[in-house]
């Protein structure tokens, strides 16, 4: 399988992620705080269907950015 976009909007630290892929390897960086392990979960929650970093966000209504009625994940 081969990604070639991601999008995600009010997903934890992820606020509005808009990326498309086109090289084998995508390299994520920035501040402490700036969403790239939310990115990361994101990625992952949307190929395999549950959460696994933390235990108590199985509680999919706190996955989502708080102040936002709702999140979306598409890979």
């Amino acid at each position: 399988m081969k990604i070639v976009g991601i999008g995600i909007e009010n997903f934890q630290g992820a606020a509005n992620v808009d990326l498309t892929l086109s090289a084998p390897l995508a390299i994520i960086a920035g501040h402490n705080g700036a969403g790239k392990s939310s990115v990361a979960e994101a990625i992952e929650l949307a190929l395999r269907g549950e959460p696994v970093r933390v235990s108590l966000k199985k509680h999919y209504d706190q996955m989502v950015t708080e102040g936002a009625a709702l999140g979306a994940i598409e890979v």
